[in-house]
């Protein structure tokens, strides 16, 4: 009986964290170009949605450091390379480690899917066809993602750590906008 155990939902999981930070970074984008914009009560209401982005990417990043840990200890095939259709193999204690932290990076998607959509929801009376502006980042984590889900050269240590920074620029960006959020804005009319 073999002292491994197969991690086959590593890429999956990849996957998963790169689309959330997609999603976080376009959400995030949008309220910060137009929170100037937002009545009082919808700016507190943002921030206060923000935050608790903010801290849970904070959290993920941190979780995907252990993560990163666990895979040091890993058998990859194909010379550690990383691929969507890699296998990797674990311990058994390594194997319960990834599992813990797999799923407290799930639970934190759930919870970074169910912000940006609350966030979304503010979107009626803030967003206009002119919403994009803070495209430059947006447009930046695109290309990371991309280049780390397509880098065939990488090793798995590579990507993940490719995608700590880009949990890292995300985090940069809620942290900016929860600071735009603070700051009352120049001029500003409540709407009748």
């Amino acid at each position: 009986m073999s002292s491994e155990t197969k991690a086959d939902d590593l890429a999956s999981l990849i996957v998963a964290i790169a689309a959330a930070m997609l999603n976080a970074a376009k959400t995030g984008a949008d309220i910060h170009s137009k929170s100037a914009s937002m009545p009082k009560h919808t700016r507190g209401r943002a921030q206060s949605i923000a935050y608790g982005l903010a801290d849970d990417l904070r959290r993920l990043e941190a979780e995907i450091a252990v993560f990163q840990d666990v895979i040091v200890s890993a058998q990859l095939p194909e010379g550690g390379r990383f691929s969507l259709d890699s296998r990797t193999f674990l311990t058994k204690p390594a194997f319960e480690r990834y599992k813990h932290s797999s799923g407290v990076i799930l639970d934190l998607l759930h919870r970074l899917q169910k912000a940006a959509l609350q966030l979304e929801g503010i979107a009626p009376h803030v967003y206009g066809p002119d919403a994009f502006q803070a495209q430059g980042l947006v447009e930046a984590v695109i290309a990371d993602v991309r280049r780390v889900l397509r880098e065939e050269d990488a090793t798995l240590g590579e990507v993940l750590s490719r995608l700590l920074s880009i949990v890292g620029e995300v985090s940069k960006l809620l942290d900016s906008l929860t600071d735009q959020l603070r700051e009352e804005p120049q001029s500003h009319t409540e709407p009748s």
